[in-house]
């Protein structure tokens, strides 16, 4: 179930986590990740997207946005970039137009169910792991990035999606916020219990070190909000 194949197109999936953003129906996270090996014995190897990005990028034009890997678009990727991490997409789904694959994606991706990315893709090179028999995918043609419910590669997700509810953001959200920062599990637990008190004292690194990892978090909010 987690691993489709049609001529020449194969799917890979990865996991979704909501936190907020611009407009409502906008979604951000990643589509593939590099170095771990998914669920169908492959590894997005770093560099393997950028041939397909440039010319996505020369014919004017972005990989299809679809629900479940379904022949129809549900909405539209606005930005796709190769990042030290992986295939990093940001886009908008179709919702309020009436389209019913549109609005199983936007309530997937908002959900706390098993969330997912899946990329639809064309094999150009690879190569294959001798000792652990993995397939390193080396160079791919990056067809179509679909919002899924069973993911394969399960590093890959959906970071965030856009709520107009003004709530203040999940406790669970909060967390993924504080480790993409860099914080531990133990630093992110004693900073939203006891605030930067608990941190300075539960906490072995120096000031400089907390500082530093601040300033990531800084950030982080400053990318989510931007």
């Amino acid at each position: 179930m987690n691993r489709i194949i049609v001529p020449f197109l194969e799917l890979k999936s990865g996991l979704a986590t909501p936190r907020d953003a611009q407009t409502e129906g906008f979604i951000a996270g990643y589509g593939s990740t590099f170095g771990n090996v998914d669920d169908g014995g492959d590894i997005c190897v770093k560099g393997c997207f950028m041939s397909s990005l440039l010319e996505h990028k020369d014919r004017g034009t972005m990989p299809f946005m679809f629900w479940d890997h379904k022949m129809s678009p549900v909405g539209e990727w606005r930005h796709i970039e190769e990042t030290d991490k992986g295939l990093k997409c940001e886009g908008d789904i179709w919702t309020g137009k009436g389209i019913e694959d549109a609005e199983k994606a936007r309530m997937v991706a908002k959900s706390n169910t098993r969330r997912g990315l899946s990329i639809g893709f064309k094999t150009r090179e690879y190569n294959i792991d001798k000792k652990s028999g993995a397939r390193n995918l080396t160079r791919l043609d990056v067809e179509e990035i679909s919002v899924v419910m069973f993911p394969m590669n399960r590093s890959a997700i959906i970071e965030q999606i856009k709520s107009f509810s003004g709530e203040l953001p999940t406790i669970r959200e909060c967390e993924t916020l504080l480790r993409d920062a860099g914080l531990s599990h133990k630093q992110t637990k004693a900073l939203l219990s006891k605030g930067y008190d608990g941190l300075r004292d539960e906490d072995s690194s120096s000031q400089e070190e907390i500082a530093a990892m601040l300033q990531g978090l800084h950030q982080s909010i400053t990318n989510s909000i931007a």
